[in-house]
């Protein structure tokens, strides 16, 4: 199984599970690398979520489910909000996981952006994941893209 159906499969745990709340959230994150959702990086996150869960949430679920991470993020910061997925997301596979969603979601334009690497790095730190592994993953994802 590659590591994009792996994150498919665990996105379809359901949409108010801590852990796909958790991989959702990375995703944000990684759309807004540099500090706000454009219009055309809110419609890749929305086709990226909804190829990976074959539209399992519908368009005011993904609506309301921004709203709240813009928030959370305006408020708290992003390194609090990078140390809440790891909290969420306690085995180092499914850390992988939000790892591989991110970068895919940085990779979804063709263009990589040092503020994307940046949040990709910043992530896989505050995720534990050796950094050796976290280039090897991300590498993966950026050269299907």
């Amino acid at each position: 199984m590659s590591d994009l159906e792996t994150a498919k499969k665990a996105l379809l745990e359901g949409i108010t599970s801590p852990k796909v709340e958790a991989l959702v959230e990375a995703m944000f994150l990684a759309a807004t690398a540099d500090g706000e959702l454009a219009n055309e990086e809110m419609l890749q996150f929305t086709a990226t979520l909804g190829a990976l869960t074959d539209k399992a949430f519908d368009g005011e679920a993904v609506a309301a489910m921004l709203e709240t991470l813009t928030r959370r993020v305006r408020e708290e910061g992003r390194q609090a909000r990078l140390a809440a997925i790891a909290q969420r997301l306690p085995e180092p596979k499914t850390r992988e996981t939000a790892l591989i969603l991110a970068a895919a979601i940085t990779a979804s334009d063709g263009e990589i952006k040092s503020t994307e690497n940046d949040l990709l790095a910043d992530l896989a730190e505050a995720l534990l994941v050796e950094p050796g592994r976290a280039s090897e993953l991300i590498s993966r994802v950026q050269r299907r893209a």
